[in-house]
């Protein structure tokens, strides 16, 4: 009966392990995932300011 307990231990003991590991991978990705995302915001803001900067200087010089 002992080595049944024992068993159920080491398997619950893996399963815990293997769960944290998961939890830690996918918070990664999520930090990635949000990373890349407010590059892309910042870059289309950006990309989009200067094509109305580019578009009223236009405006002046015309």
């Amino acid at each position: 009966m002992s080595v049944l307990r024992e068993v159920i231990a080491q398997r619950e003991a893996w399963v815990k392990s293997r769960t944290e590991s998961i939890s830690r991978r996918r918070q990664y990705l999520l930090t990635v995932l949000e990373s890349i995302c407010l590059c892309l915001i910042v870059v289309l803001f950006y990309m989009h300011h200067e094509t109305a900067i580019n578009y009223l200087l236009q405006l002046i010089h015309q």
